[in-house]
């Protein structure tokens, strides 16, 4: 979908993925812009996510209610591929 502004996300409206050394450093980067997340999940860095990584990211939508996931700029994919 379209970009949101940070501060129009609801506390524990994302789930922040991260496939990075310092995952923490991800969470309090979201923080200092506002964004709470319902969960980070922590992925290797340079995780390729196939199957099982997304399966544990949909399994963390629907048991938290997030409504939107929040990956590093470099794991982001835009929507025109």
């Amino acid at each position: 979908g379209p970009p949101v502004e940070p501060g129009a996300l609801p506390v524990g409206t994302p789930v922040a993925v991260a496939g990075i050394a310092r995952p923490e450093s991800f969470r309090a980067t979201l923080a200092s812009i506002g964004i709470e997340p319902a969960e980070l999940l922590s992925f290797r860095d340079h995780e390729p996510y196939g199957p099982v990584s997304v399966g544990r990211i949909e399994r963390a939508l629907e048991e938290s209610g997030a409504l939107a996931v929040v990956p590093p700029e470099k794991d982001a994919v835009s929507p025109e591929g």
